[in-house]
């Protein structure tokens, strides 16, 4: 018998699902440029579709899977230093938040999410963050952790352990992007279980999940190839604007979720 509600249902499931992968490959496109930019806008996007769990798994695995590509595509550039130390930061964060059991609603998520450029901007200048220095990537394991598993991402904060030194663009973005999957796998170990314990929608599904990574990849190295043709100068200028401006815009966004909630 026909059931034309069925047939509905997968229309809107097939939309979805186009909707999230087209919003990946833009997303992973943007933050093979920047280094960041696109995880915020993507963990945006999806939070407003989706249930939170959900939403944070589907990102863990499309931007580990950009991350990965970047931190692959320039492996050569990746400075190693302080990585050991960040890991660490990712597992104490990792710990301490199993332990407090909170998660954030959408317009929380969405709230933190906008003020995470503007918490970094915070960091008095005086102090000299280096991610090469032991103590100071540690510490950044805790708090963009901190951030990726409330927020949903924190590619800002990150970044200002990255605004003094001699690397190159190709080495910021490598190394960072080496450093952010660290942290989507710790997202994905966290929001991971919540989805047995729920019923998940009809979004999240086994084609969508395999269909992130090569999307993503693909995304990374078209984005990856436009970066090799920016200078440090434009690169560094262009990625705290944008980044800002995507704060004011989800914090205004958490707001009204919040008021009208």
């Amino acid at each position: 018998m026909y059931d034309r509600g069925q047939e509905k249902t997968r229309d809107r499931t097939l939309a979805m699902t186009v909707l999230i992968l087209l919003a990946v490959a833009a997303t992973a496109a943007l933050s093979g440029i920047f280094g960041m930019a696109g995880g915020m806008i993507l963990i945006a996007l999806l939070a407003l579709l989706l249930p939170i769990p959900e939403a944070m798994v589907i990102h863990a695995v499309a931007q580990g899977f950009a991350n990965g590509a970047r931190a692959g595509l320039l492996w050569r550039a990746i400075h190693w230093r302080g990585l050991g130390a960040y890991g660490a930061g990712v597992l104490l964060t990792v710990a301490l938040v199993q332990w407090v059991a909170w998660f954030p609603s959408k317009g929380v998520l969405l709230m933190l999410l906008g003020a995470t450029p503007f918490a970094a901007l915070a960091i008095p200048p005086r102090f000299a963050l280096r991610f090469e220095h032991r103590l100071h990537s540690f510490c950044a394991g805790l708090l963009v952790t901190g951030g990726q598993l409330f927020a949903g991402a924190s590619g800002p904060l990150l970044d200002s352990f990255f605004l003094r030194g001699a690397r190159s663009r190709e080495a910021t973005v490598a190394t960072k992007g080496f450093a952010q999957c660290l942290g989507h796998g710790a997202k994905l170990g966290v929001y991971g279980p919540l989805l047995w314990q729920h019923e998940p929608s009809n979004a999240l599904s086994w084609p969508l999940l395999l269909a992130l990574g090569p999307v993503a990849i693909a995304g990374t190295a078209v984005g990856t190839r436009l970066l090799k043709r920016w200078s440090d100068a434009a690169f560094n200028r262009w990625s705290r604007r944008l980044v800002q401006g995507l704060g004011l815009i989800a914090m205004a966004s958490g707001a009204l979720i919040l008021l009208s909630s």
